[in-house]
């Protein structure tokens, strides 16, 4: 109790001390200043003794101007280690945004088919990656590096330099990559080796196969295959190589991929025909056409089967199924060799090939033959078709002739002169 209030009572008395070294400040400091000094003036002995002999050291170097420089190199070198211990983590960071800055520049620039912009682009994400781990840095895309890697090679492959896309992507740790990236890497490695001179066909085969047992969906990687069947002639590995295009594209491309289908099969078709095999050019034929109908090489295919077996109606026919200039020309080779004879087989011409140049050599045809009168009814529905021109008028000036009709024929002479020099004659009725 007594202790209590001895206590009380002191730090009573001592309630102004604060206010005193507030108005004695600089004399407080000083007094203790001089305490602190004579109470550690042994140390501070020792200190100094320390430094004299430092600076006695130090001196001679100093005093030489390569000393002087590996100073100032040791300096600078443990400024630049504190300055790396203290901001490594913020650096990292900052180089990490720019390495993802560079690669999404890139990507843009080669969405945009501006091969040699997004190269350069790629390159710095690449050198960046020699100062610092983007795959630790760069967590939202941890393998920015090795897809920088893949695209830099797809660059040099469009700008025709396969030896530097080879390189990169023989750099490219496949092991380390997640599945998807390894697509990736497998669809640019076969990209590339397809454009590669040194590379045998074998070797280059092999490597699209293997990128397709990854990626059995990759259209770009079936139409290299389609290109490369195609080039070798092999027509049966080109319509296997089509028909997973077709099984791949999106609704917007299968009229497209599907048209490309019936024409190799209808390619595959007249190759077989010229080994003889007509039953299987046939049978691809009917493949072509179910898929595109209306296909001129699949008729013409089956057109000449049917002529060369002497059936000249059918041939007929199937130069109907899709007219075109090949067609007629076939047509008016069939007429002038007397292969079709007969009133029945030109109806089947008129009718199965509806054509102005169809009726017009019919016309020709029934003149050689002497039918002046089955000459004028061809003209007459080359007419209905608008296609009267000056030849189908020197047809018909030879038809009134043969009839009899001179000053018609001379008329219509006259005519056929006016539409060589530019008059009207051309498409009216005769």
């Amino acid at each position: 109790m007594k202790f209590g209030r001895l206590l009380t009572g002191l730090l009573w008395r001592l309630r102004r001390v604060p206010a005193l070294f507030g108005r004695f400040r600089v004399w407080a400091v000083l007094i203790l200043f001089v305490v602190l000094l004579g109470a550690l003036s042994p140390f501070v002995g020792a200190l100094s003794g320390l430094l004299n002999t430092v600076l006695r050291l130090v001196a001679p170097v100093l005093e030489s101007r390569v000393g002087r420089t590996v100073l100032g190199v040791g300096a600078l070198f443990l400024v630049g280690l504190w300055l790396y211990r203290r901001f490594r983590v913020k650096g990292r960071a900052l180089l990490g945004a720019y390495a993802l800055d560079q690669y999404l520049a890139g990507m843009m620039h080669l969405s945009a088919g501006r091969c040699r912009r997004a190269a350069r682009h790629f390159e710095r994400v690449l050198r960046t990656n020699r100062l610092v781990d983007l795959e630790r840095t760069v967590e939202v895309y941890p393998e920015i590096a090795a897809d920088a890697r893949i695209r830099l090679a797809l660059c040099h492959r469009e700008q025709g330099d396969i030896e530097r896309a080879m390189e990169h992507l023989e750099l490219v740790k496949v092991k380390d990559l997640a599945p998807a990236m390894r697509r990736d890497h497998a669809e640019a490695k076969a990209l590339v080796y397809s454009l590669s001179r040194e590379l045998m066909d074998e070797t280059v085969d092999r490597e699209i196969d293997r990128a397709l047992e990854g990626d059995p969906d990759n259209r770009r990687l079936w139409r290299l295959k389609r290109e490369r069947a195609e080039g070798v002639g092999d027509l049966p590995a080109a319509i296997a190589a089509q028909r997973a295009l077709l099984r791949a594209a999106p609704a917007h491309r299968k009229s497209a991929e599907r048209s490309r289908l019936a024409l190799l099969h209808a390619r595959n078709a007249l190759r077989l025909r010229r080994l003889e095999q007509d039953e299987e050019a046939l049978a691809e034929v009917a493949r072509a056409r179910s898929l595109d109908p209306g296909l001129p090489l699949a008729s013409l295919v089956a057109g000449d089967i049917a002529a060369d077996r002497g059936d000249a109606r059918l041939a007929v026919r199937e130069y109907g199924q899709a007219p075109s200039r090949a067609g007629l020309d076939r047509i008016r080779a069939l007429l002038a060799a007397g292969r079709i004879e007969g009133g029945g087989t030109a109806s089947c011409v008129a009718e199965s090939f509806p054509r102005a140049g169809v009726f017009l050599a019919l016309a020709e045809h029934y003149l050689r033959k002497g039918k002046p009168r089955r000459a004028r009814n061809c003209l007459a529905k080359l007419a209905e078709l608008g296609a009267f021109d000056r030849h189908a008028a020197h047809l018909l000036a030879e038809v009134l002739r043969r009839e009899g009709d001179a000053a018609g024929a001379e008329r219509m002479e006259w005519r056929a002169m006016r539409g060589f020099l530019g008059g009207d004659g051309e498409g009216a009725a005769p």
